[in-house]
């Protein structure tokens, strides 16, 4: 699974976690606060933004669920 756009709210991805825990999730968000990103459960692998290319990792996998939830930076 790849989830663009974690935040602060994680109940999708687990769900997904609980439904399948053999599932890997990566877990895109560029914006967290430490605070936040200290308290991502450890079945996420968390990556900063999903830029341009981030795609080219995934080429040769196949990613069964792709969740997107993110907005513009509003700086």
């Amino acid at each position: 699974m790849v989830s663009v756009g974690l935040k602060d709210d994680t109940r999708f991805e687990s769900g997904v976690h609980h439904l399948a825990p053999h599932c890997t999730i990566h877990g895109f968000d560029g914006n967290l606060s430490r605070t936040n990103a200290a308290h991502l459960p450890a079945y996420i692998i968390r990556h900063l933004n999903f830029e341009g290319t981030s795609w080219q990792a995934y080429a040769t996998q196949r990613v069964r669920i792709l969740k997107i939830d993110c907005r513009p930076d509003e700086t």
